[in-house]
Formats: structure tokens, sequence, C-alpha cells
């Protein structure tokens, strides 16, 4: 008969815990996140470490061959930013205004929306533009400012950039009128007589038009265009 083997009962272990750090030696743990990224970025939010804008040349040749892909970008003072997708109000006055300028402007003018114009240092996309010349003249070519008698930028989440960084690169350009459509404030803020040499550029006049006025456009050798500001915010 085989001897019966014993299996000695399990021993209990105990684990000695090391005191708790104290509080006073706690390493700070910190959850780092991405920082936002502002849409509206202003031309003057550059990183504080050396950059290199773009010129001109070398922003068309991106875009040309697709390097921003779907993105909706502009250049502005030799920075490449994003754009801005209208609201609903906005997106109906840019069209609105457009249709309405095109009835209006004769045959010499044409009317570019949200369409690139090539000044010296910039290349924004304005919502509409009043250019010199027809449709297929542009083939090849962006409009330049002595082309480029007025133009509107519909401002809703945009109005930032638009009186900043944009006013300042119609301005350097010498675009004789910019229309600011203030869909916040329902009012159209018209600047003119452009003084490119001061710093920063601006405009020496800006007049305010506030519900109940009427905003005219005067285009060369053309009849003027009124818009009263009831009909454009349908009030």
């Amino acid at each position: 008969m085989s001897p019966v083997s014993t299996i000695d009962p399990p021993q209990t272990i105990t684990v000695s815990l090391p005191e708790p750090i104290p509080a006073a030696v706690t390493p700070s743990v910190r959850t780092l996140t991405p920082p936002d990224v502002d849409p509206n970025l202003l031309v003057e939010e550059i990183p504080p470490f050396p950059v290199r804008p773009f010129t001109l040349d070398q922003y068309e040749y991106l875009v040309d061959v697709g390097f921003f892909g779907e993105a909706r970008v502009e250049m502005l003072d030799g920075f490449v930013v994003n754009k801005m997708t209208h609201g609903s109000l906005a997106t109906v006055l840019v069209n609105f205004l457009a249709d309405l300028l095109k009835a209006g402007v004769g045959s010499e003018w044409c009317v570019r929306v949200q369409s690139p114009i090539r000044l010296s240092h910039s290349e924004p996309e304005p919502d509409v533009a009043v250019a010199k010349g027809g449709q297929l003249d542009f083939l090849k070519r962006h409009p330049v400012p002595e082309e480029l008698p007025l133009i509107i930028e519909i401002s809703d989440s945009t109005l930032a950039k638009d009186r900043g960084p944009k006013l300042r690169a119609y301005a350097r350009a010498g675009i004789l009128e910019y229309w600011i459509v203030n869909c916040l404030d329902r009012q159209i803020e018209i600047h003119a007589q452009p003084q490119p040499s001061t710093e920063p550029p601006r405009y020496a006049t800006t007049t305010i038009l506030h519900r109940g006025e009427t905003a005219t456009v005067r285009i060369e050798g053309q009849p003027p265009i009124e818009i009263p500001l009831s009909r454009l915010f349908g009030e």
C-alpha cells in the first residue's frame, strides 16, 4: 500500500506596502491637450519663433498642385489662414449683393464671388468684388488692385478679421472702396480713401450706415446703385 502524501496548508504571505508619498513631494501631473485652433487667426498673431511667409507665386503653386486639399484657405500678408463658413444670413447676403451688382454694373465690369484677387503680399478671396473686364479676362490670372474699385466682405463670425488684417491688406493695396456688411449689428461700414503708406495702412474715411439708410455703389461710367439697408437685412 502506497504511503499517503500530505500537502502542507498554503502559507499566508504578508506584503508590506510603502508609506504613501507625502503630498509635499507628490509629483504634479498635468493633462496636456492640444491648443484650440482659431479659424480666424489674425495675421499679427504669428508664432513667437522665426517663420517664413509665402510669396504669392509660392502660394499659387501650392494651390495649383492641390497642396491644401479641401481646406478653405486664403493668404493674408504672406500667411495662410483658414476661411470661416458663413451662417445663413451672410450666405444669402453674398448672393443677394452679387446679383444686385451684376444687374447694375454693365458689360465692362464683372462681379466675382468668393474668388481670389492678387494684392502685393496677399491673395484673399473677398465675398464680393467688382472687377474691370469680363469673367473670361481672368482665365489665367486674378484681378489686381487697379481693376478692383469695390471689395465687399459679409461679416458675421469674421468681423475681427475683416476689420483687421483684411482692411489693412486692402488699404495697403490701394483698393478704392471697401465695404464691411456687418450682420451682427445690421449695418454697413464703408471705408474709402486708402492710405497705403501709413503704418499700419488704413482708410482715411469710414462711414457707418444704419437701418433706414441707403448705401450707394458708384462705379466709373455706370449709374449709381442704391441699396436700402431695410431691404438688405429684411427689416
